[in-house]
């Protein structure tokens, strides 16, 4: 008795074997890592990933449907050393056996921090870092402005170092989210207000500290650019922390319309 896939006996069409091939590869590799080097990358215009995986000997051909690219947070590129996990099938169009891929991870470092790195060079190079855009710090402010959550951490850490130092500031507080999805976008608008206020000497944008799997830029948005150089543009020094004295990092989440800051 044979465990052989195909009879000996008979003909195939190629759609018959490619289809035996495939079958064959399906059950043998339903799940599979993989690395190597990427080349050939293109991402279409409907979302989809297609690039190939390389070492020194071999080549194989990688697919990634849009609805699992979208949660890559780093860039995907040629050169880039990853690990791929997905499963085994065969084109059929082509007769070619390519890996589907459903997760896709940078070897060597983590995801968030290659995506934080690539985001920092990105808007180093758009000259977004440059000494000029600095402003001096009043040393004695009568204002400060704050953009933050009005129920997080930092809000309350903030107000307890300013009573503390500055006992007899006033404050002005832009209710803020600053985590998930969109929340650059609100930190944006509480800059703009803010600065609107010619007595605001300075503005705080601040957060309290968060595990880093939580606190990821998304590399994809232009939030964090525009973030970055409204900081630049406004007349206003800003201080851009975290509460745990950890440089902040653009994590952000949707909100629904822009609100009136609160006076303190």
């Amino acid at each position: 008795m044979t465990n052989s896939l195909v009879r000996p006996d008979h003909i195939y069409s190629v759609s018959q074997l490619t289809e035996v091939i495939k079958t064959a590869l399906e059950v043998a590799f339903p799940v599979v890592w993989v690395e190597g080097e990427i080349s050939n990358f293109k991402r279409h215009s409907s979302g989809h990933l297609y690039f190939t995986l390389k070492d020194e000997k071999s080549a194989l051909k990688v697919v990634m449907w849009r609805s699992d690219a979208r949660a890559i947070a780093f860039e995907v590129k040629d050169g880039l050393k990853i690990t791929c996990r997905g499963r085994i099938s065969v084109y059929d169009v082509r007769g070619e056996y390519q890996l589907y891929a459903d997760m896709i991870e940078p070897k060597g470092k983590g995801a968030l921090q290659l995506a934080f790195e690539q985001l920092k060079e990105k808007l180093r190079a758009e000259g977004l870092f440059e000494p000029q855009h600095k402003k001096v710090l009043p040393l004695r402010p009568q204002k400060i402005g704050i953009v933050t959550s009005a129920t997080g951490a930092a809000l309350r850490d903030i107000l307890r170092v300013l009573e503390r130092r500055y006992a007899k500031v006033k404050i002005l507080i832009y209710p803020a989210r600053v985590q998930g999805e969109g929340a650059a976008k609100e930190i944006v608008e509480g800059i703009d207000t803010l600065g609107r206020f010619p007595d605001v000497d300075v503005i705080i944008v601040g957060r309290a500290a968060a595990p880093s799997r939580t606190s990821g830029p998304s590399t994809r948005s232009p939030w964090p650019g525009r973030f970055t150089a409204r900081l630049n543009r406004s007349s206003r020094p800003s201080v851009t922390r975290s509460t745990s004295r950890l440089p902040i990092l653009w994590p952000m989440s949707g909100r629904r319309r822009p609100r009136r800051p609160r006076r303190w």
